[in-house]
């Protein structure tokens, strides 16, 4: 069973993915950056919700 869209003219789903990529500026305040990683926070559970970000 696809994980995608839903078919047009049929029953099931197929197997279109989206990745989406954003782009966060380089340069972010302290409370930026803290609100930034409490927002991640949120969905650490999720598979690449917050691939790249670290508490360091």
């Amino acid at each position: 069973i696809g994980k995608g869209v839903k078919r047009l003219n049929g029953q099931g789903t197929g197997d279109h993915h989206v990745h989406v990529k954003i782009k966060i500026p380089s340069r972010l305040t302290p409370e930026q950056k803290a609100l930034m990683l409490s927002f991640a926070e949120l969905d650490k559970d999720k598979d690449g919700t917050v691939n790249g970000s670290s508490k360091a």
